[in-house]
C-alpha cells in the first residue's frame, strides 16, 4: 500500500479510499505531507445484503505533490446505503 500512495501522491491530486486510522500511524508519517484532504466516511458495507460487516472505518484521503501543510479533516459521512446498519 505505501509504494501506490507514494505513486498517486506524485501524480495529479488522486483520492484514496484507505483506513480512517492510517493518518494517525508512524508508517503514514512520510505520506502525510501531501495529504490535502481527509474525509471520513465511516464504516462501509461493501457487499449489499450480507450479514457480515467490517470492523474498519475509511475515509477518502486527497493526495497531492504540490501541498506541504497539514492536512484538512473534513466531517463528511457517507450516503446511507454504505453504511453498516
Amino acid at each position: 500500500m505505501h509504494a501506490l500512495i507514494s505513486h498517486f501522491a506524485r501524480t495529479p491530486p488522486t483520492w484514496l479510499l484507505l483506513e480512517t486510522d492510517l493518518a494517525s500511524t508512524k508508517q503514514a508519517a512520510p505520506f502525510m505531507p501531501s495529504c490535502s484532504d481527509i474525509v471520513s466516511v465511516g464504516r462501509l458495507r461493501w457487499i449489499e445484503g450480507t450479514i457480515m460487516s467490517g470492523k474498519q472505518n475509511f475515509a477518502w484521503y486527497r493526495f497531492d505533490a504540490r501541498h506541504s501543510v497539514a492536512e484538512v479533516l473534513c466531517a463528511r459521512s457517507a450516503p446511507a446505503s454504505w453504511r453498516v446498519s
